[in-house]
């Protein structure tokens, strides 16, 4: 015996013996019907989901304090507005609160002192230091390298060097060591460029 609708349209039917779904299809239908719509709200849901299951209803991953508020936050002296000569107060001062207020505050000496310069600026100073000292001592590397380029060329006064590159200058065994060193070396600085 099937049971009237609710309501127009709607027709409800049992005829599948307990089963949620009818079908393969009917079931993929349903599935596709509800994960319609923005990953990022199925995500939440899911993860909500989950931990309601897995740890209860009442308890957070994420522990949160509430804790008070500094006492400095209710007894600080705001700034008082601009007032006209009229408007201020006969038995109180409040621009030389404020005032005697803020020369308190900056004689600490961590007053205007951030957070995060505090912990922050020295690692990087460190890290900085250590990559400008790497740098360095590689360029004086390459220095050396450069300027070392050959054995022969560090023992040897520059006017033996270029009276090596004259071409006028005949084929002495001198001559026939070092062109081919340089040109070796210049060769391989231009594949560097």
């Amino acid at each position: 015996m099937e049971k009237e609708p609710v309501e127009e349209g709607l027709s409800f039917k049992h005829d599948t013996d307990g089963a949620l779904f009818g079908s393969q299809e009917h079931f993929k239908k349903e599935m596709s019907r509800l994960c319609y719509g923005d990953l990022y709200v199925i995500g939440r849901l899911w993860i909500q989901g989950l931990r309601k299951v897995l740890v209860g209803a009442n308890f957070s991953l994420i522990p949160v304090v509430h804790a008070a508020k500094p006492l400095e936050m209710f007894f600080a002296p705001k700034k008082p507005p601009k007032m006209k000569y009229k408007d201020l107060p006969l038995y109180e001062s409040p621009h030389y609160e404020y005032k005697d207020y803020m020369e308190d505050k900056k004689k600490c000496p961590k007053a205007n002192v951030k957070i995060l310069h505090t912990y922050l600026f020295p690692k990087v100073q460190s890290y900085r230091k250590s990559w400008s000292d790497s740098i360095r001592g590689f360029n004086k590397e390459a220095k050396e390298l450069k300027d070392d380029g050959s054995p022969t060329r560090r023992f040897l006064p520059e006017s033996k060097i270029k009276e090596a590159y004259d071409k006028k200058a005949g084929e002495s065994d001198f001559t026939k060591c070092i062109l081919p060193e340089s040109k070796i070396k210049d060769a391989y600085n231009k594949g560097k460029k």
